[in-house]
């Protein structure tokens, strides 16, 4: 006799005159969401369907630690009796029994239902294997209980990698116009302004405007004098000596006038 049985037997020492069968089902099902998105609390249930003279039963439903964290203490089954669960790393196994003379389960049934936690992405898979029942006559009957549900996973950042930012959007803008207005800007303004001389004054796109005809080029005047390497001491030389010339031509012309 199992664990599961005693207890089924211990309870039924109360049960008075309870009429005792063997306990049938049908193939027990797994339901999960089909998708969730990672951080998402939600619901597994585990149902057998098709029950007759169910007092007792134990199953085991087995999930991926890595994609999915059961919530301590969220497995739940049918109201009345004595329920009881216990988990491993990978697995949370749920007992089930009526008590003293409370009447078997029949129909479908639910035998429990869990709650996880979406931990990342990928496809979450939900399984049962072994499943056990127990009559109000406490025979045993095993279920074939190879059932299972995948729930996939979105992971949080799966909108962000898709390609936003990085695809092509700043980047793009950046190279093009930056990269652009720089080349064509700044260089042209350098090599039309400087280099050119009187070319006039470089623009964004590398051409040079024309420089107005009232403007005088080269610098001031004083510049241009020193450009031409004549001495100022020279001229001034020069001038004085006609000045002279001049002023004696003129005496001249008057004494002979006389």
């Amino acid at each position: 006799m199992t664990v599961l049985s005693g207890l089924v037997a211990a309870s039924m020492m109360f049960a008075g005159g309870a009429a005792y069968a063997a306990p049938t089902a049908g193939t027990p099902t797994v339901e999960a969401p089909a998708s969730v998105d990672e951080g998402d609390t939600f619901t597994v249930t585990v149902t057998l369907p098709a029950t007759e003279d169910v007092f007792a039963y134990s199953t085991t439903l087995a999930f991926d630690p890595a994609l999915v964290e059961y919530v301590d203490d969220s497995a739940a089954g049918p109201d009345g009796g004595f329920s009881s669960s216990s988990t491993t790393a990978d697995a949370v196994t749920f007992t089930h029994t009526r008590l003293g003379g409370s009447p078997a389960l029949d129909g479908d049934l639910v035998l429990f239902t869990a709650e996880f936690v979406a931990l990342g992405g990928g496809s979450a898979a939900f399984e049962i294997g072994a499943l056990t029942l127990v009559g109000t006559d406490t025979e045993e009957l095993s279920v074939d209980a190879e059932a299972s549900a995948d729930t996939e996973i979105t992971p949080a950042d799966g909108g962000t990698d898709g390609g936003g930012t990085d695809g092509g959007g700043t980047d793009g803008g950046g190279d093009g116009g930056t990269d652009g207005g720089t080349d064509g800007g700044t260089d042209g303004e350098t090599d039309g302004g400087t280099d050119g001389g009187d070319g006039g004054t470089g623009t964004g796109d590398g051409t040079a405007e024309p420089v107005s005809d009232d403007v005088s080029v080269g610098g001031s005047g004083a510049d241009n004098l020193s450009d031409t390497g004549a001495s100022p001491a020279g001229l001034i030389a020069a001038a004085a000596i006609a000045l002279a010339l001049g002023i004696t031509l003129v005496v001249r012309k008057s004494v002979m006038a006389r």
